[in-house]
């Protein structure tokens, strides 16, 4: 029996959400509505990033998060979301929500993956060694804390940021960067002096 992907029927179609979505944002006012998503389901890079934009088109922000099975769920055993993919889709992610780039901006191999974010040099280097993008998105912004994904686990670690966070941030952003270049034709270097 199938659990996730495109073969899965079910009720709640993406039509009814984005309808929904919509009217929340026109409710609530631009931006002060959240769409949570989960990454590793069975969906490209490129699709999850548009359901990204459309989501911010229609007033709307985003949290995403990787799928993982719970331990005797139904999906117990089922492939987790790889950490270079939730790397790539928490970047592109944080570059779509912040008017930085777009997915029209963006360039996708032919598995549609990301390979180019849009931005190049410097500016996206500077981006990836900040952190920010690979923190929570709330409806305060992206949290201040150091809760950065532990793919070991699976789970978002940590809470509230330790006293002095700044080398677990470089290790943490050293191991990100090993992430998001899982493979070779995505434009992050990874390693770079932090």
């Amino acid at each position: 029996m199938e659990h996730k992907g495109n073969g899965v029927e079910d009720a709640c179609a993406w039509n009814n959400h984005w309808e929904v979505l919509k009217e929340a944002a026109s409710l609530f006012g631009d931006k002060n509505t959240f769409c949570q998503l989960i990454a590793g389901l069975g969906e490209s890079e490129r699709q999850l990033l548009e359901a990204i934009q459309v989501a911010l088109d229609i007033g709307a922000r985003t949290s995403l998060f990787p799928f993982y099975a719970d331990s005797g769920s139904l999906m117990d055993g089922a492939e987790e979301c790889a950490a270079g993919q939730y790397r790539r889709m928490q970047l592109a992610g944080f570059l779509i929500e912040s008017n930085m780039s777009g997915t029209g901006d963006m360039d996708f191999d032919e598995k549609d993956r990301v390979v180019s974010f849009g931005l190049k040099g410097e500016v996206l280097e500077n981006i990836v060694d900040s952190g920010i993008p690979f923190r929570i998105n709330s409806n305060i912004g992206f949290r201040p804390c150091a809760r950065i994904w532990q793919p070991e686990s699976g789970r978002e670690g940590g809470g509230e940021p330790p006293e002095d966070h700044s080398a677990k941030l470089k290790n943490s952003i050293l191991n990100i960067r090993k992430q998001l270049a899982t493979y070779r034709e995505t434009n992050i270097t990874a390693r770079r002096e932090i």
